[in-house]
């Protein structure tokens, strides 16, 4: 777009249409000419150096040609003499090899370098073959110059130094000439850069002001006409006549917007209400019955729908299933629930405003018809998923006979009731598989326990009875009195294990104190088996989460039953540490337990077994070891990551 407005600015804006390219060549050209001018003002400042430094040797020969005739005399030295011939030929040596810089004179200054250098070629002719040896001849004959050679000789000299004084003269007035032609082109150039200034920036920004000031004062009516000074400004003004087209609309229209916007928040305002009390209800305990019916009767007062129905997939997730409706017809039932519908039948119409006809084979189930006819009651069906994630659970389904459409909002508003049905659904039914688990669990852990104290009796009380008739046959009194003393504490030995057992289901009812629950189960584990249990500190129990807490209690339960049947021990220690791992110790002084022993019941024994898989609902781990000098120590290590995590 910038590439198409550069281009089409060429023949509104000129060859240059951006202010920063014309300022920037400006001033290149600009500073080129001043450099070129000061360049230029320099070589000839230098050129009238050389020419001055020329005319002082020049005149300096002249004075020395004068002081050669009194070298002549004999009275001088010839030391003297040598001396004054030699700085006469190194300074006619001198401007004879300066006169280089002549030929770099651009432009030559008419034919003065010429003359110049013709001149000086003249005086060293001169002096060579006339004055030299005129010199060298009157030393010798001691006599004296002749006057009109050394007249001929200054004469040269006098018309080089005018040839020079010519030169000089015309490049300084060159110089002149450039100091003068900068002062104009400064002078011009201000009235130019002000006419510029005021042509590019200065009255298309005064115009720009003008119609920010209108603007401002409320008149949106008046526009800027097309900038053709540079491309920024035309940029800015179409901008800025946009922005005021803009402005009008909204001040013509601000009453119709004021009112659509607020029908918006209303209709937004009203979805999150609808939504705020769809997630409030969902968010009580409800059976999935409960949660369809209910669901289907919110429907009829948040949507605009005539009668709404709720389908629900199998377990396998292949046919739909009635769960609920509201304003159906009770005729209309029969021919509803009168068998599954192939989900595969539906999914293609969900989100969709269906007519009846789209609905083909057992998919029409899914209609409400007139007794008795395969016409249906409704014109637009409007089905929905119900899902839980990714997870499709159901339909539920909007029937109208004015409904034609639904607008992209309130169709996701729809869609998200489906959403939050399906995660109610899916909780209520994770919460009964739970509850579910629980109840087996229990009723497992309940087995176990049986199996591991009342099995084990009445196994012994068995064999005590096959003891007691093979005494009554034999008549041996002893023998039957020891037997029946055998059966009667097989019997109070099951009477305690039952009751142990209530009790132990029953600890929940502690589960909530802790240290209430670890006493009770002391106690009565003292009364039972006759042994001191030592508990030197019970721990912090906000440490535990309440799951974890009541399993704590249970394996507690559990390793005392195992020391009342098992050890013959005399006192117990119970070590709670609530450190950066949760660790319960239980340590009896019985006979222990031999490694090896442990070793090979470890899986087959059930009390064992029934501690570790109670420890491992909480992460935790057990370890059941012997101590010295004799006992036996079960260990319980909750790790400081599970208790976070619970």
């Amino acid at each position: 777009m910038d590439r198409d407005n550069a281009t089409g600015g060429r023949g509104k804006y000129g060859l240059l249409p951006s202010l920063s390219s014309k300022l920037l060549l400006l001033t290149f050209f600009w500073v080129s000419f001043i450099v070129a001018m000061l360049g230029y003002t320099m070589m000839l400042t230098w050129e009238y150096e050389q020419a001055t430094d020329l005319s002082v040797a020049v005149t300096e020969l002249r004075t020395q040609t004068f002081r050669s005739d009194l070298m002549s005399n004999p009275s001088i030295s010839e030391t003297d003499h040598r001396e004054e011939l030699a700085a006469y030929e190194r300074n006619l040596e001198r401007i004879r090899q300066d006169n280089g810089w002549m030929r770099m004179v651009f432009p030559q200054v008419e034919d003065s370098a010429e003359k110049i250098l013709a001149g000086i070629d003249e005086v060293a002719r001169e002096w060579f073959y006339v004055l030299r040896p005129m010199v060298e001849s009157a030393r010798l004959s001691h006599t004296a110059f002749n006057p009109d050679t050394v007249k001929m000789v200054t004469d040269e000299y006098t018309a080089l130094e005018r040839e020079i004084e010519t030169l000089r003269g015309t490049l300084l007035w060159r110089a002149r000439l450039v100091q003068i032609t900068l002062i104009c082109m400064a002078v011009v150039s201000l009235f130019v850069i002000m006419y510029l200034l005021l042509t590019w920036v200065i009255r298309p920004t005064d115009r720009i002001k003008a119609a920010i000031e209108a603007i401002t004062a409320g008149v949106f009516s008046k526009r800027l006409e097309p900038e053709t000074s540079s491309l920024e400004f035309g940029r800015i003004a179409q901008g800025l006549n946009r922005m005021t087209d803009s402005l009008e609309g909204l001040m013509n229209n601000l009453a119709e917007k004021v009112s659509e916007k607020t029908a918006a928040y209303e209709a937004q305002n009203r979805r999150l209400s609808q939504l705020y009390e769809i997630t409030s209800f969902f968010g009580e305990t409800h059976s999935v019955e409960e949660l369809c019916d209910d669901f289907a009767e919110r429907l009829m007062r948040l949507t605009p729908a005539e009668a709404s129905s709720i389908w629900l997939l199998d377990e396998a997730g292949e046919s739909l299933a009635f769960a609920a409706g509201s304003g159906l017809h009770r005729d209309t039932f029969a021919a509803m629930i009168d068998g599954p519908v192939p989900f595969p039948l539906v999914a293609p119409l969900l989100g969709q405003t269906c007519s009846a006809d789209m609905f083909l084979g057992a998919a029409r189930n899914l209609l409400p018809r007139v007794q008795g006819s395969e016409r249906t009651l409704y014109a637009f069906i409007h089905p929905f998923a119900v899902r839980s994630g990714a997870k499709d659970l159901g339909v539920f389904i909007l029937y109208s006979n004015t409904l034609s459409a639904i607008d992209a909002d309130s169709r996701r508003h729809f869609e998200s009731f489906g959403s939050h049905l399906g995660l109610a659904i899916d909780n209520q039914r994770l919460i009964e598989k739970d509850r579910q688990y629980a109840v087996v669990h229990e009723r497992n852990l309940m087995a176990q326990g049986l199996h591991d104290s009342i099995a084990q009796t009445l196994s012994f009380l068995n064999l005590q009875v096959q003891f007691l008739e093979d005494g009554l046959r034999k008549n041996d009194r002893p023998f039957v009195e020891d037997s029946l003393k055998l059966i009667k504490e097989g019997l109070q030995q099951s009477y305690d294990d039952v009751r142990e057992l209530l009790l132990n289901f029953r600890e929940r009812l502690h589960s909530e104190s802790f240290r209430e629950a670890v006493r009770i189960v002391v106690q009565r584990f003292e009364a039972q088996s006759g042994c001191r249990v030592e508990v030197p500190s019970y721990g912090n129990q906000e440490d535990l989460s309440p799951r974890q807490r009541l399993q704590v209690i249970f394996i507690i339960q559990e390793a005392l039953s195992n020391v009342r049947k098992h050890a013959r021990a005399s006192r117990v220690r119970i070590d709670i540490e609530s450190g950066a791992d949760y660790v319960v110790s239980v340590t009896d002084d019985g006979q222990g337990i031999d490694p090896a022993l442990l070793a090979e019941r470890q899986k087959t024994h059930v009390g064992m077994n029934i501690m570790r898989e109670r420890a491992s609902r909480i992460g935790a781990t057990v370890e059941v070891s012997p101590v010295q000098p004799s006992g036996t120590c079960v260990r319980l290590t909750i790790p400081a990551r599970e208790r976070v995590a619970h």
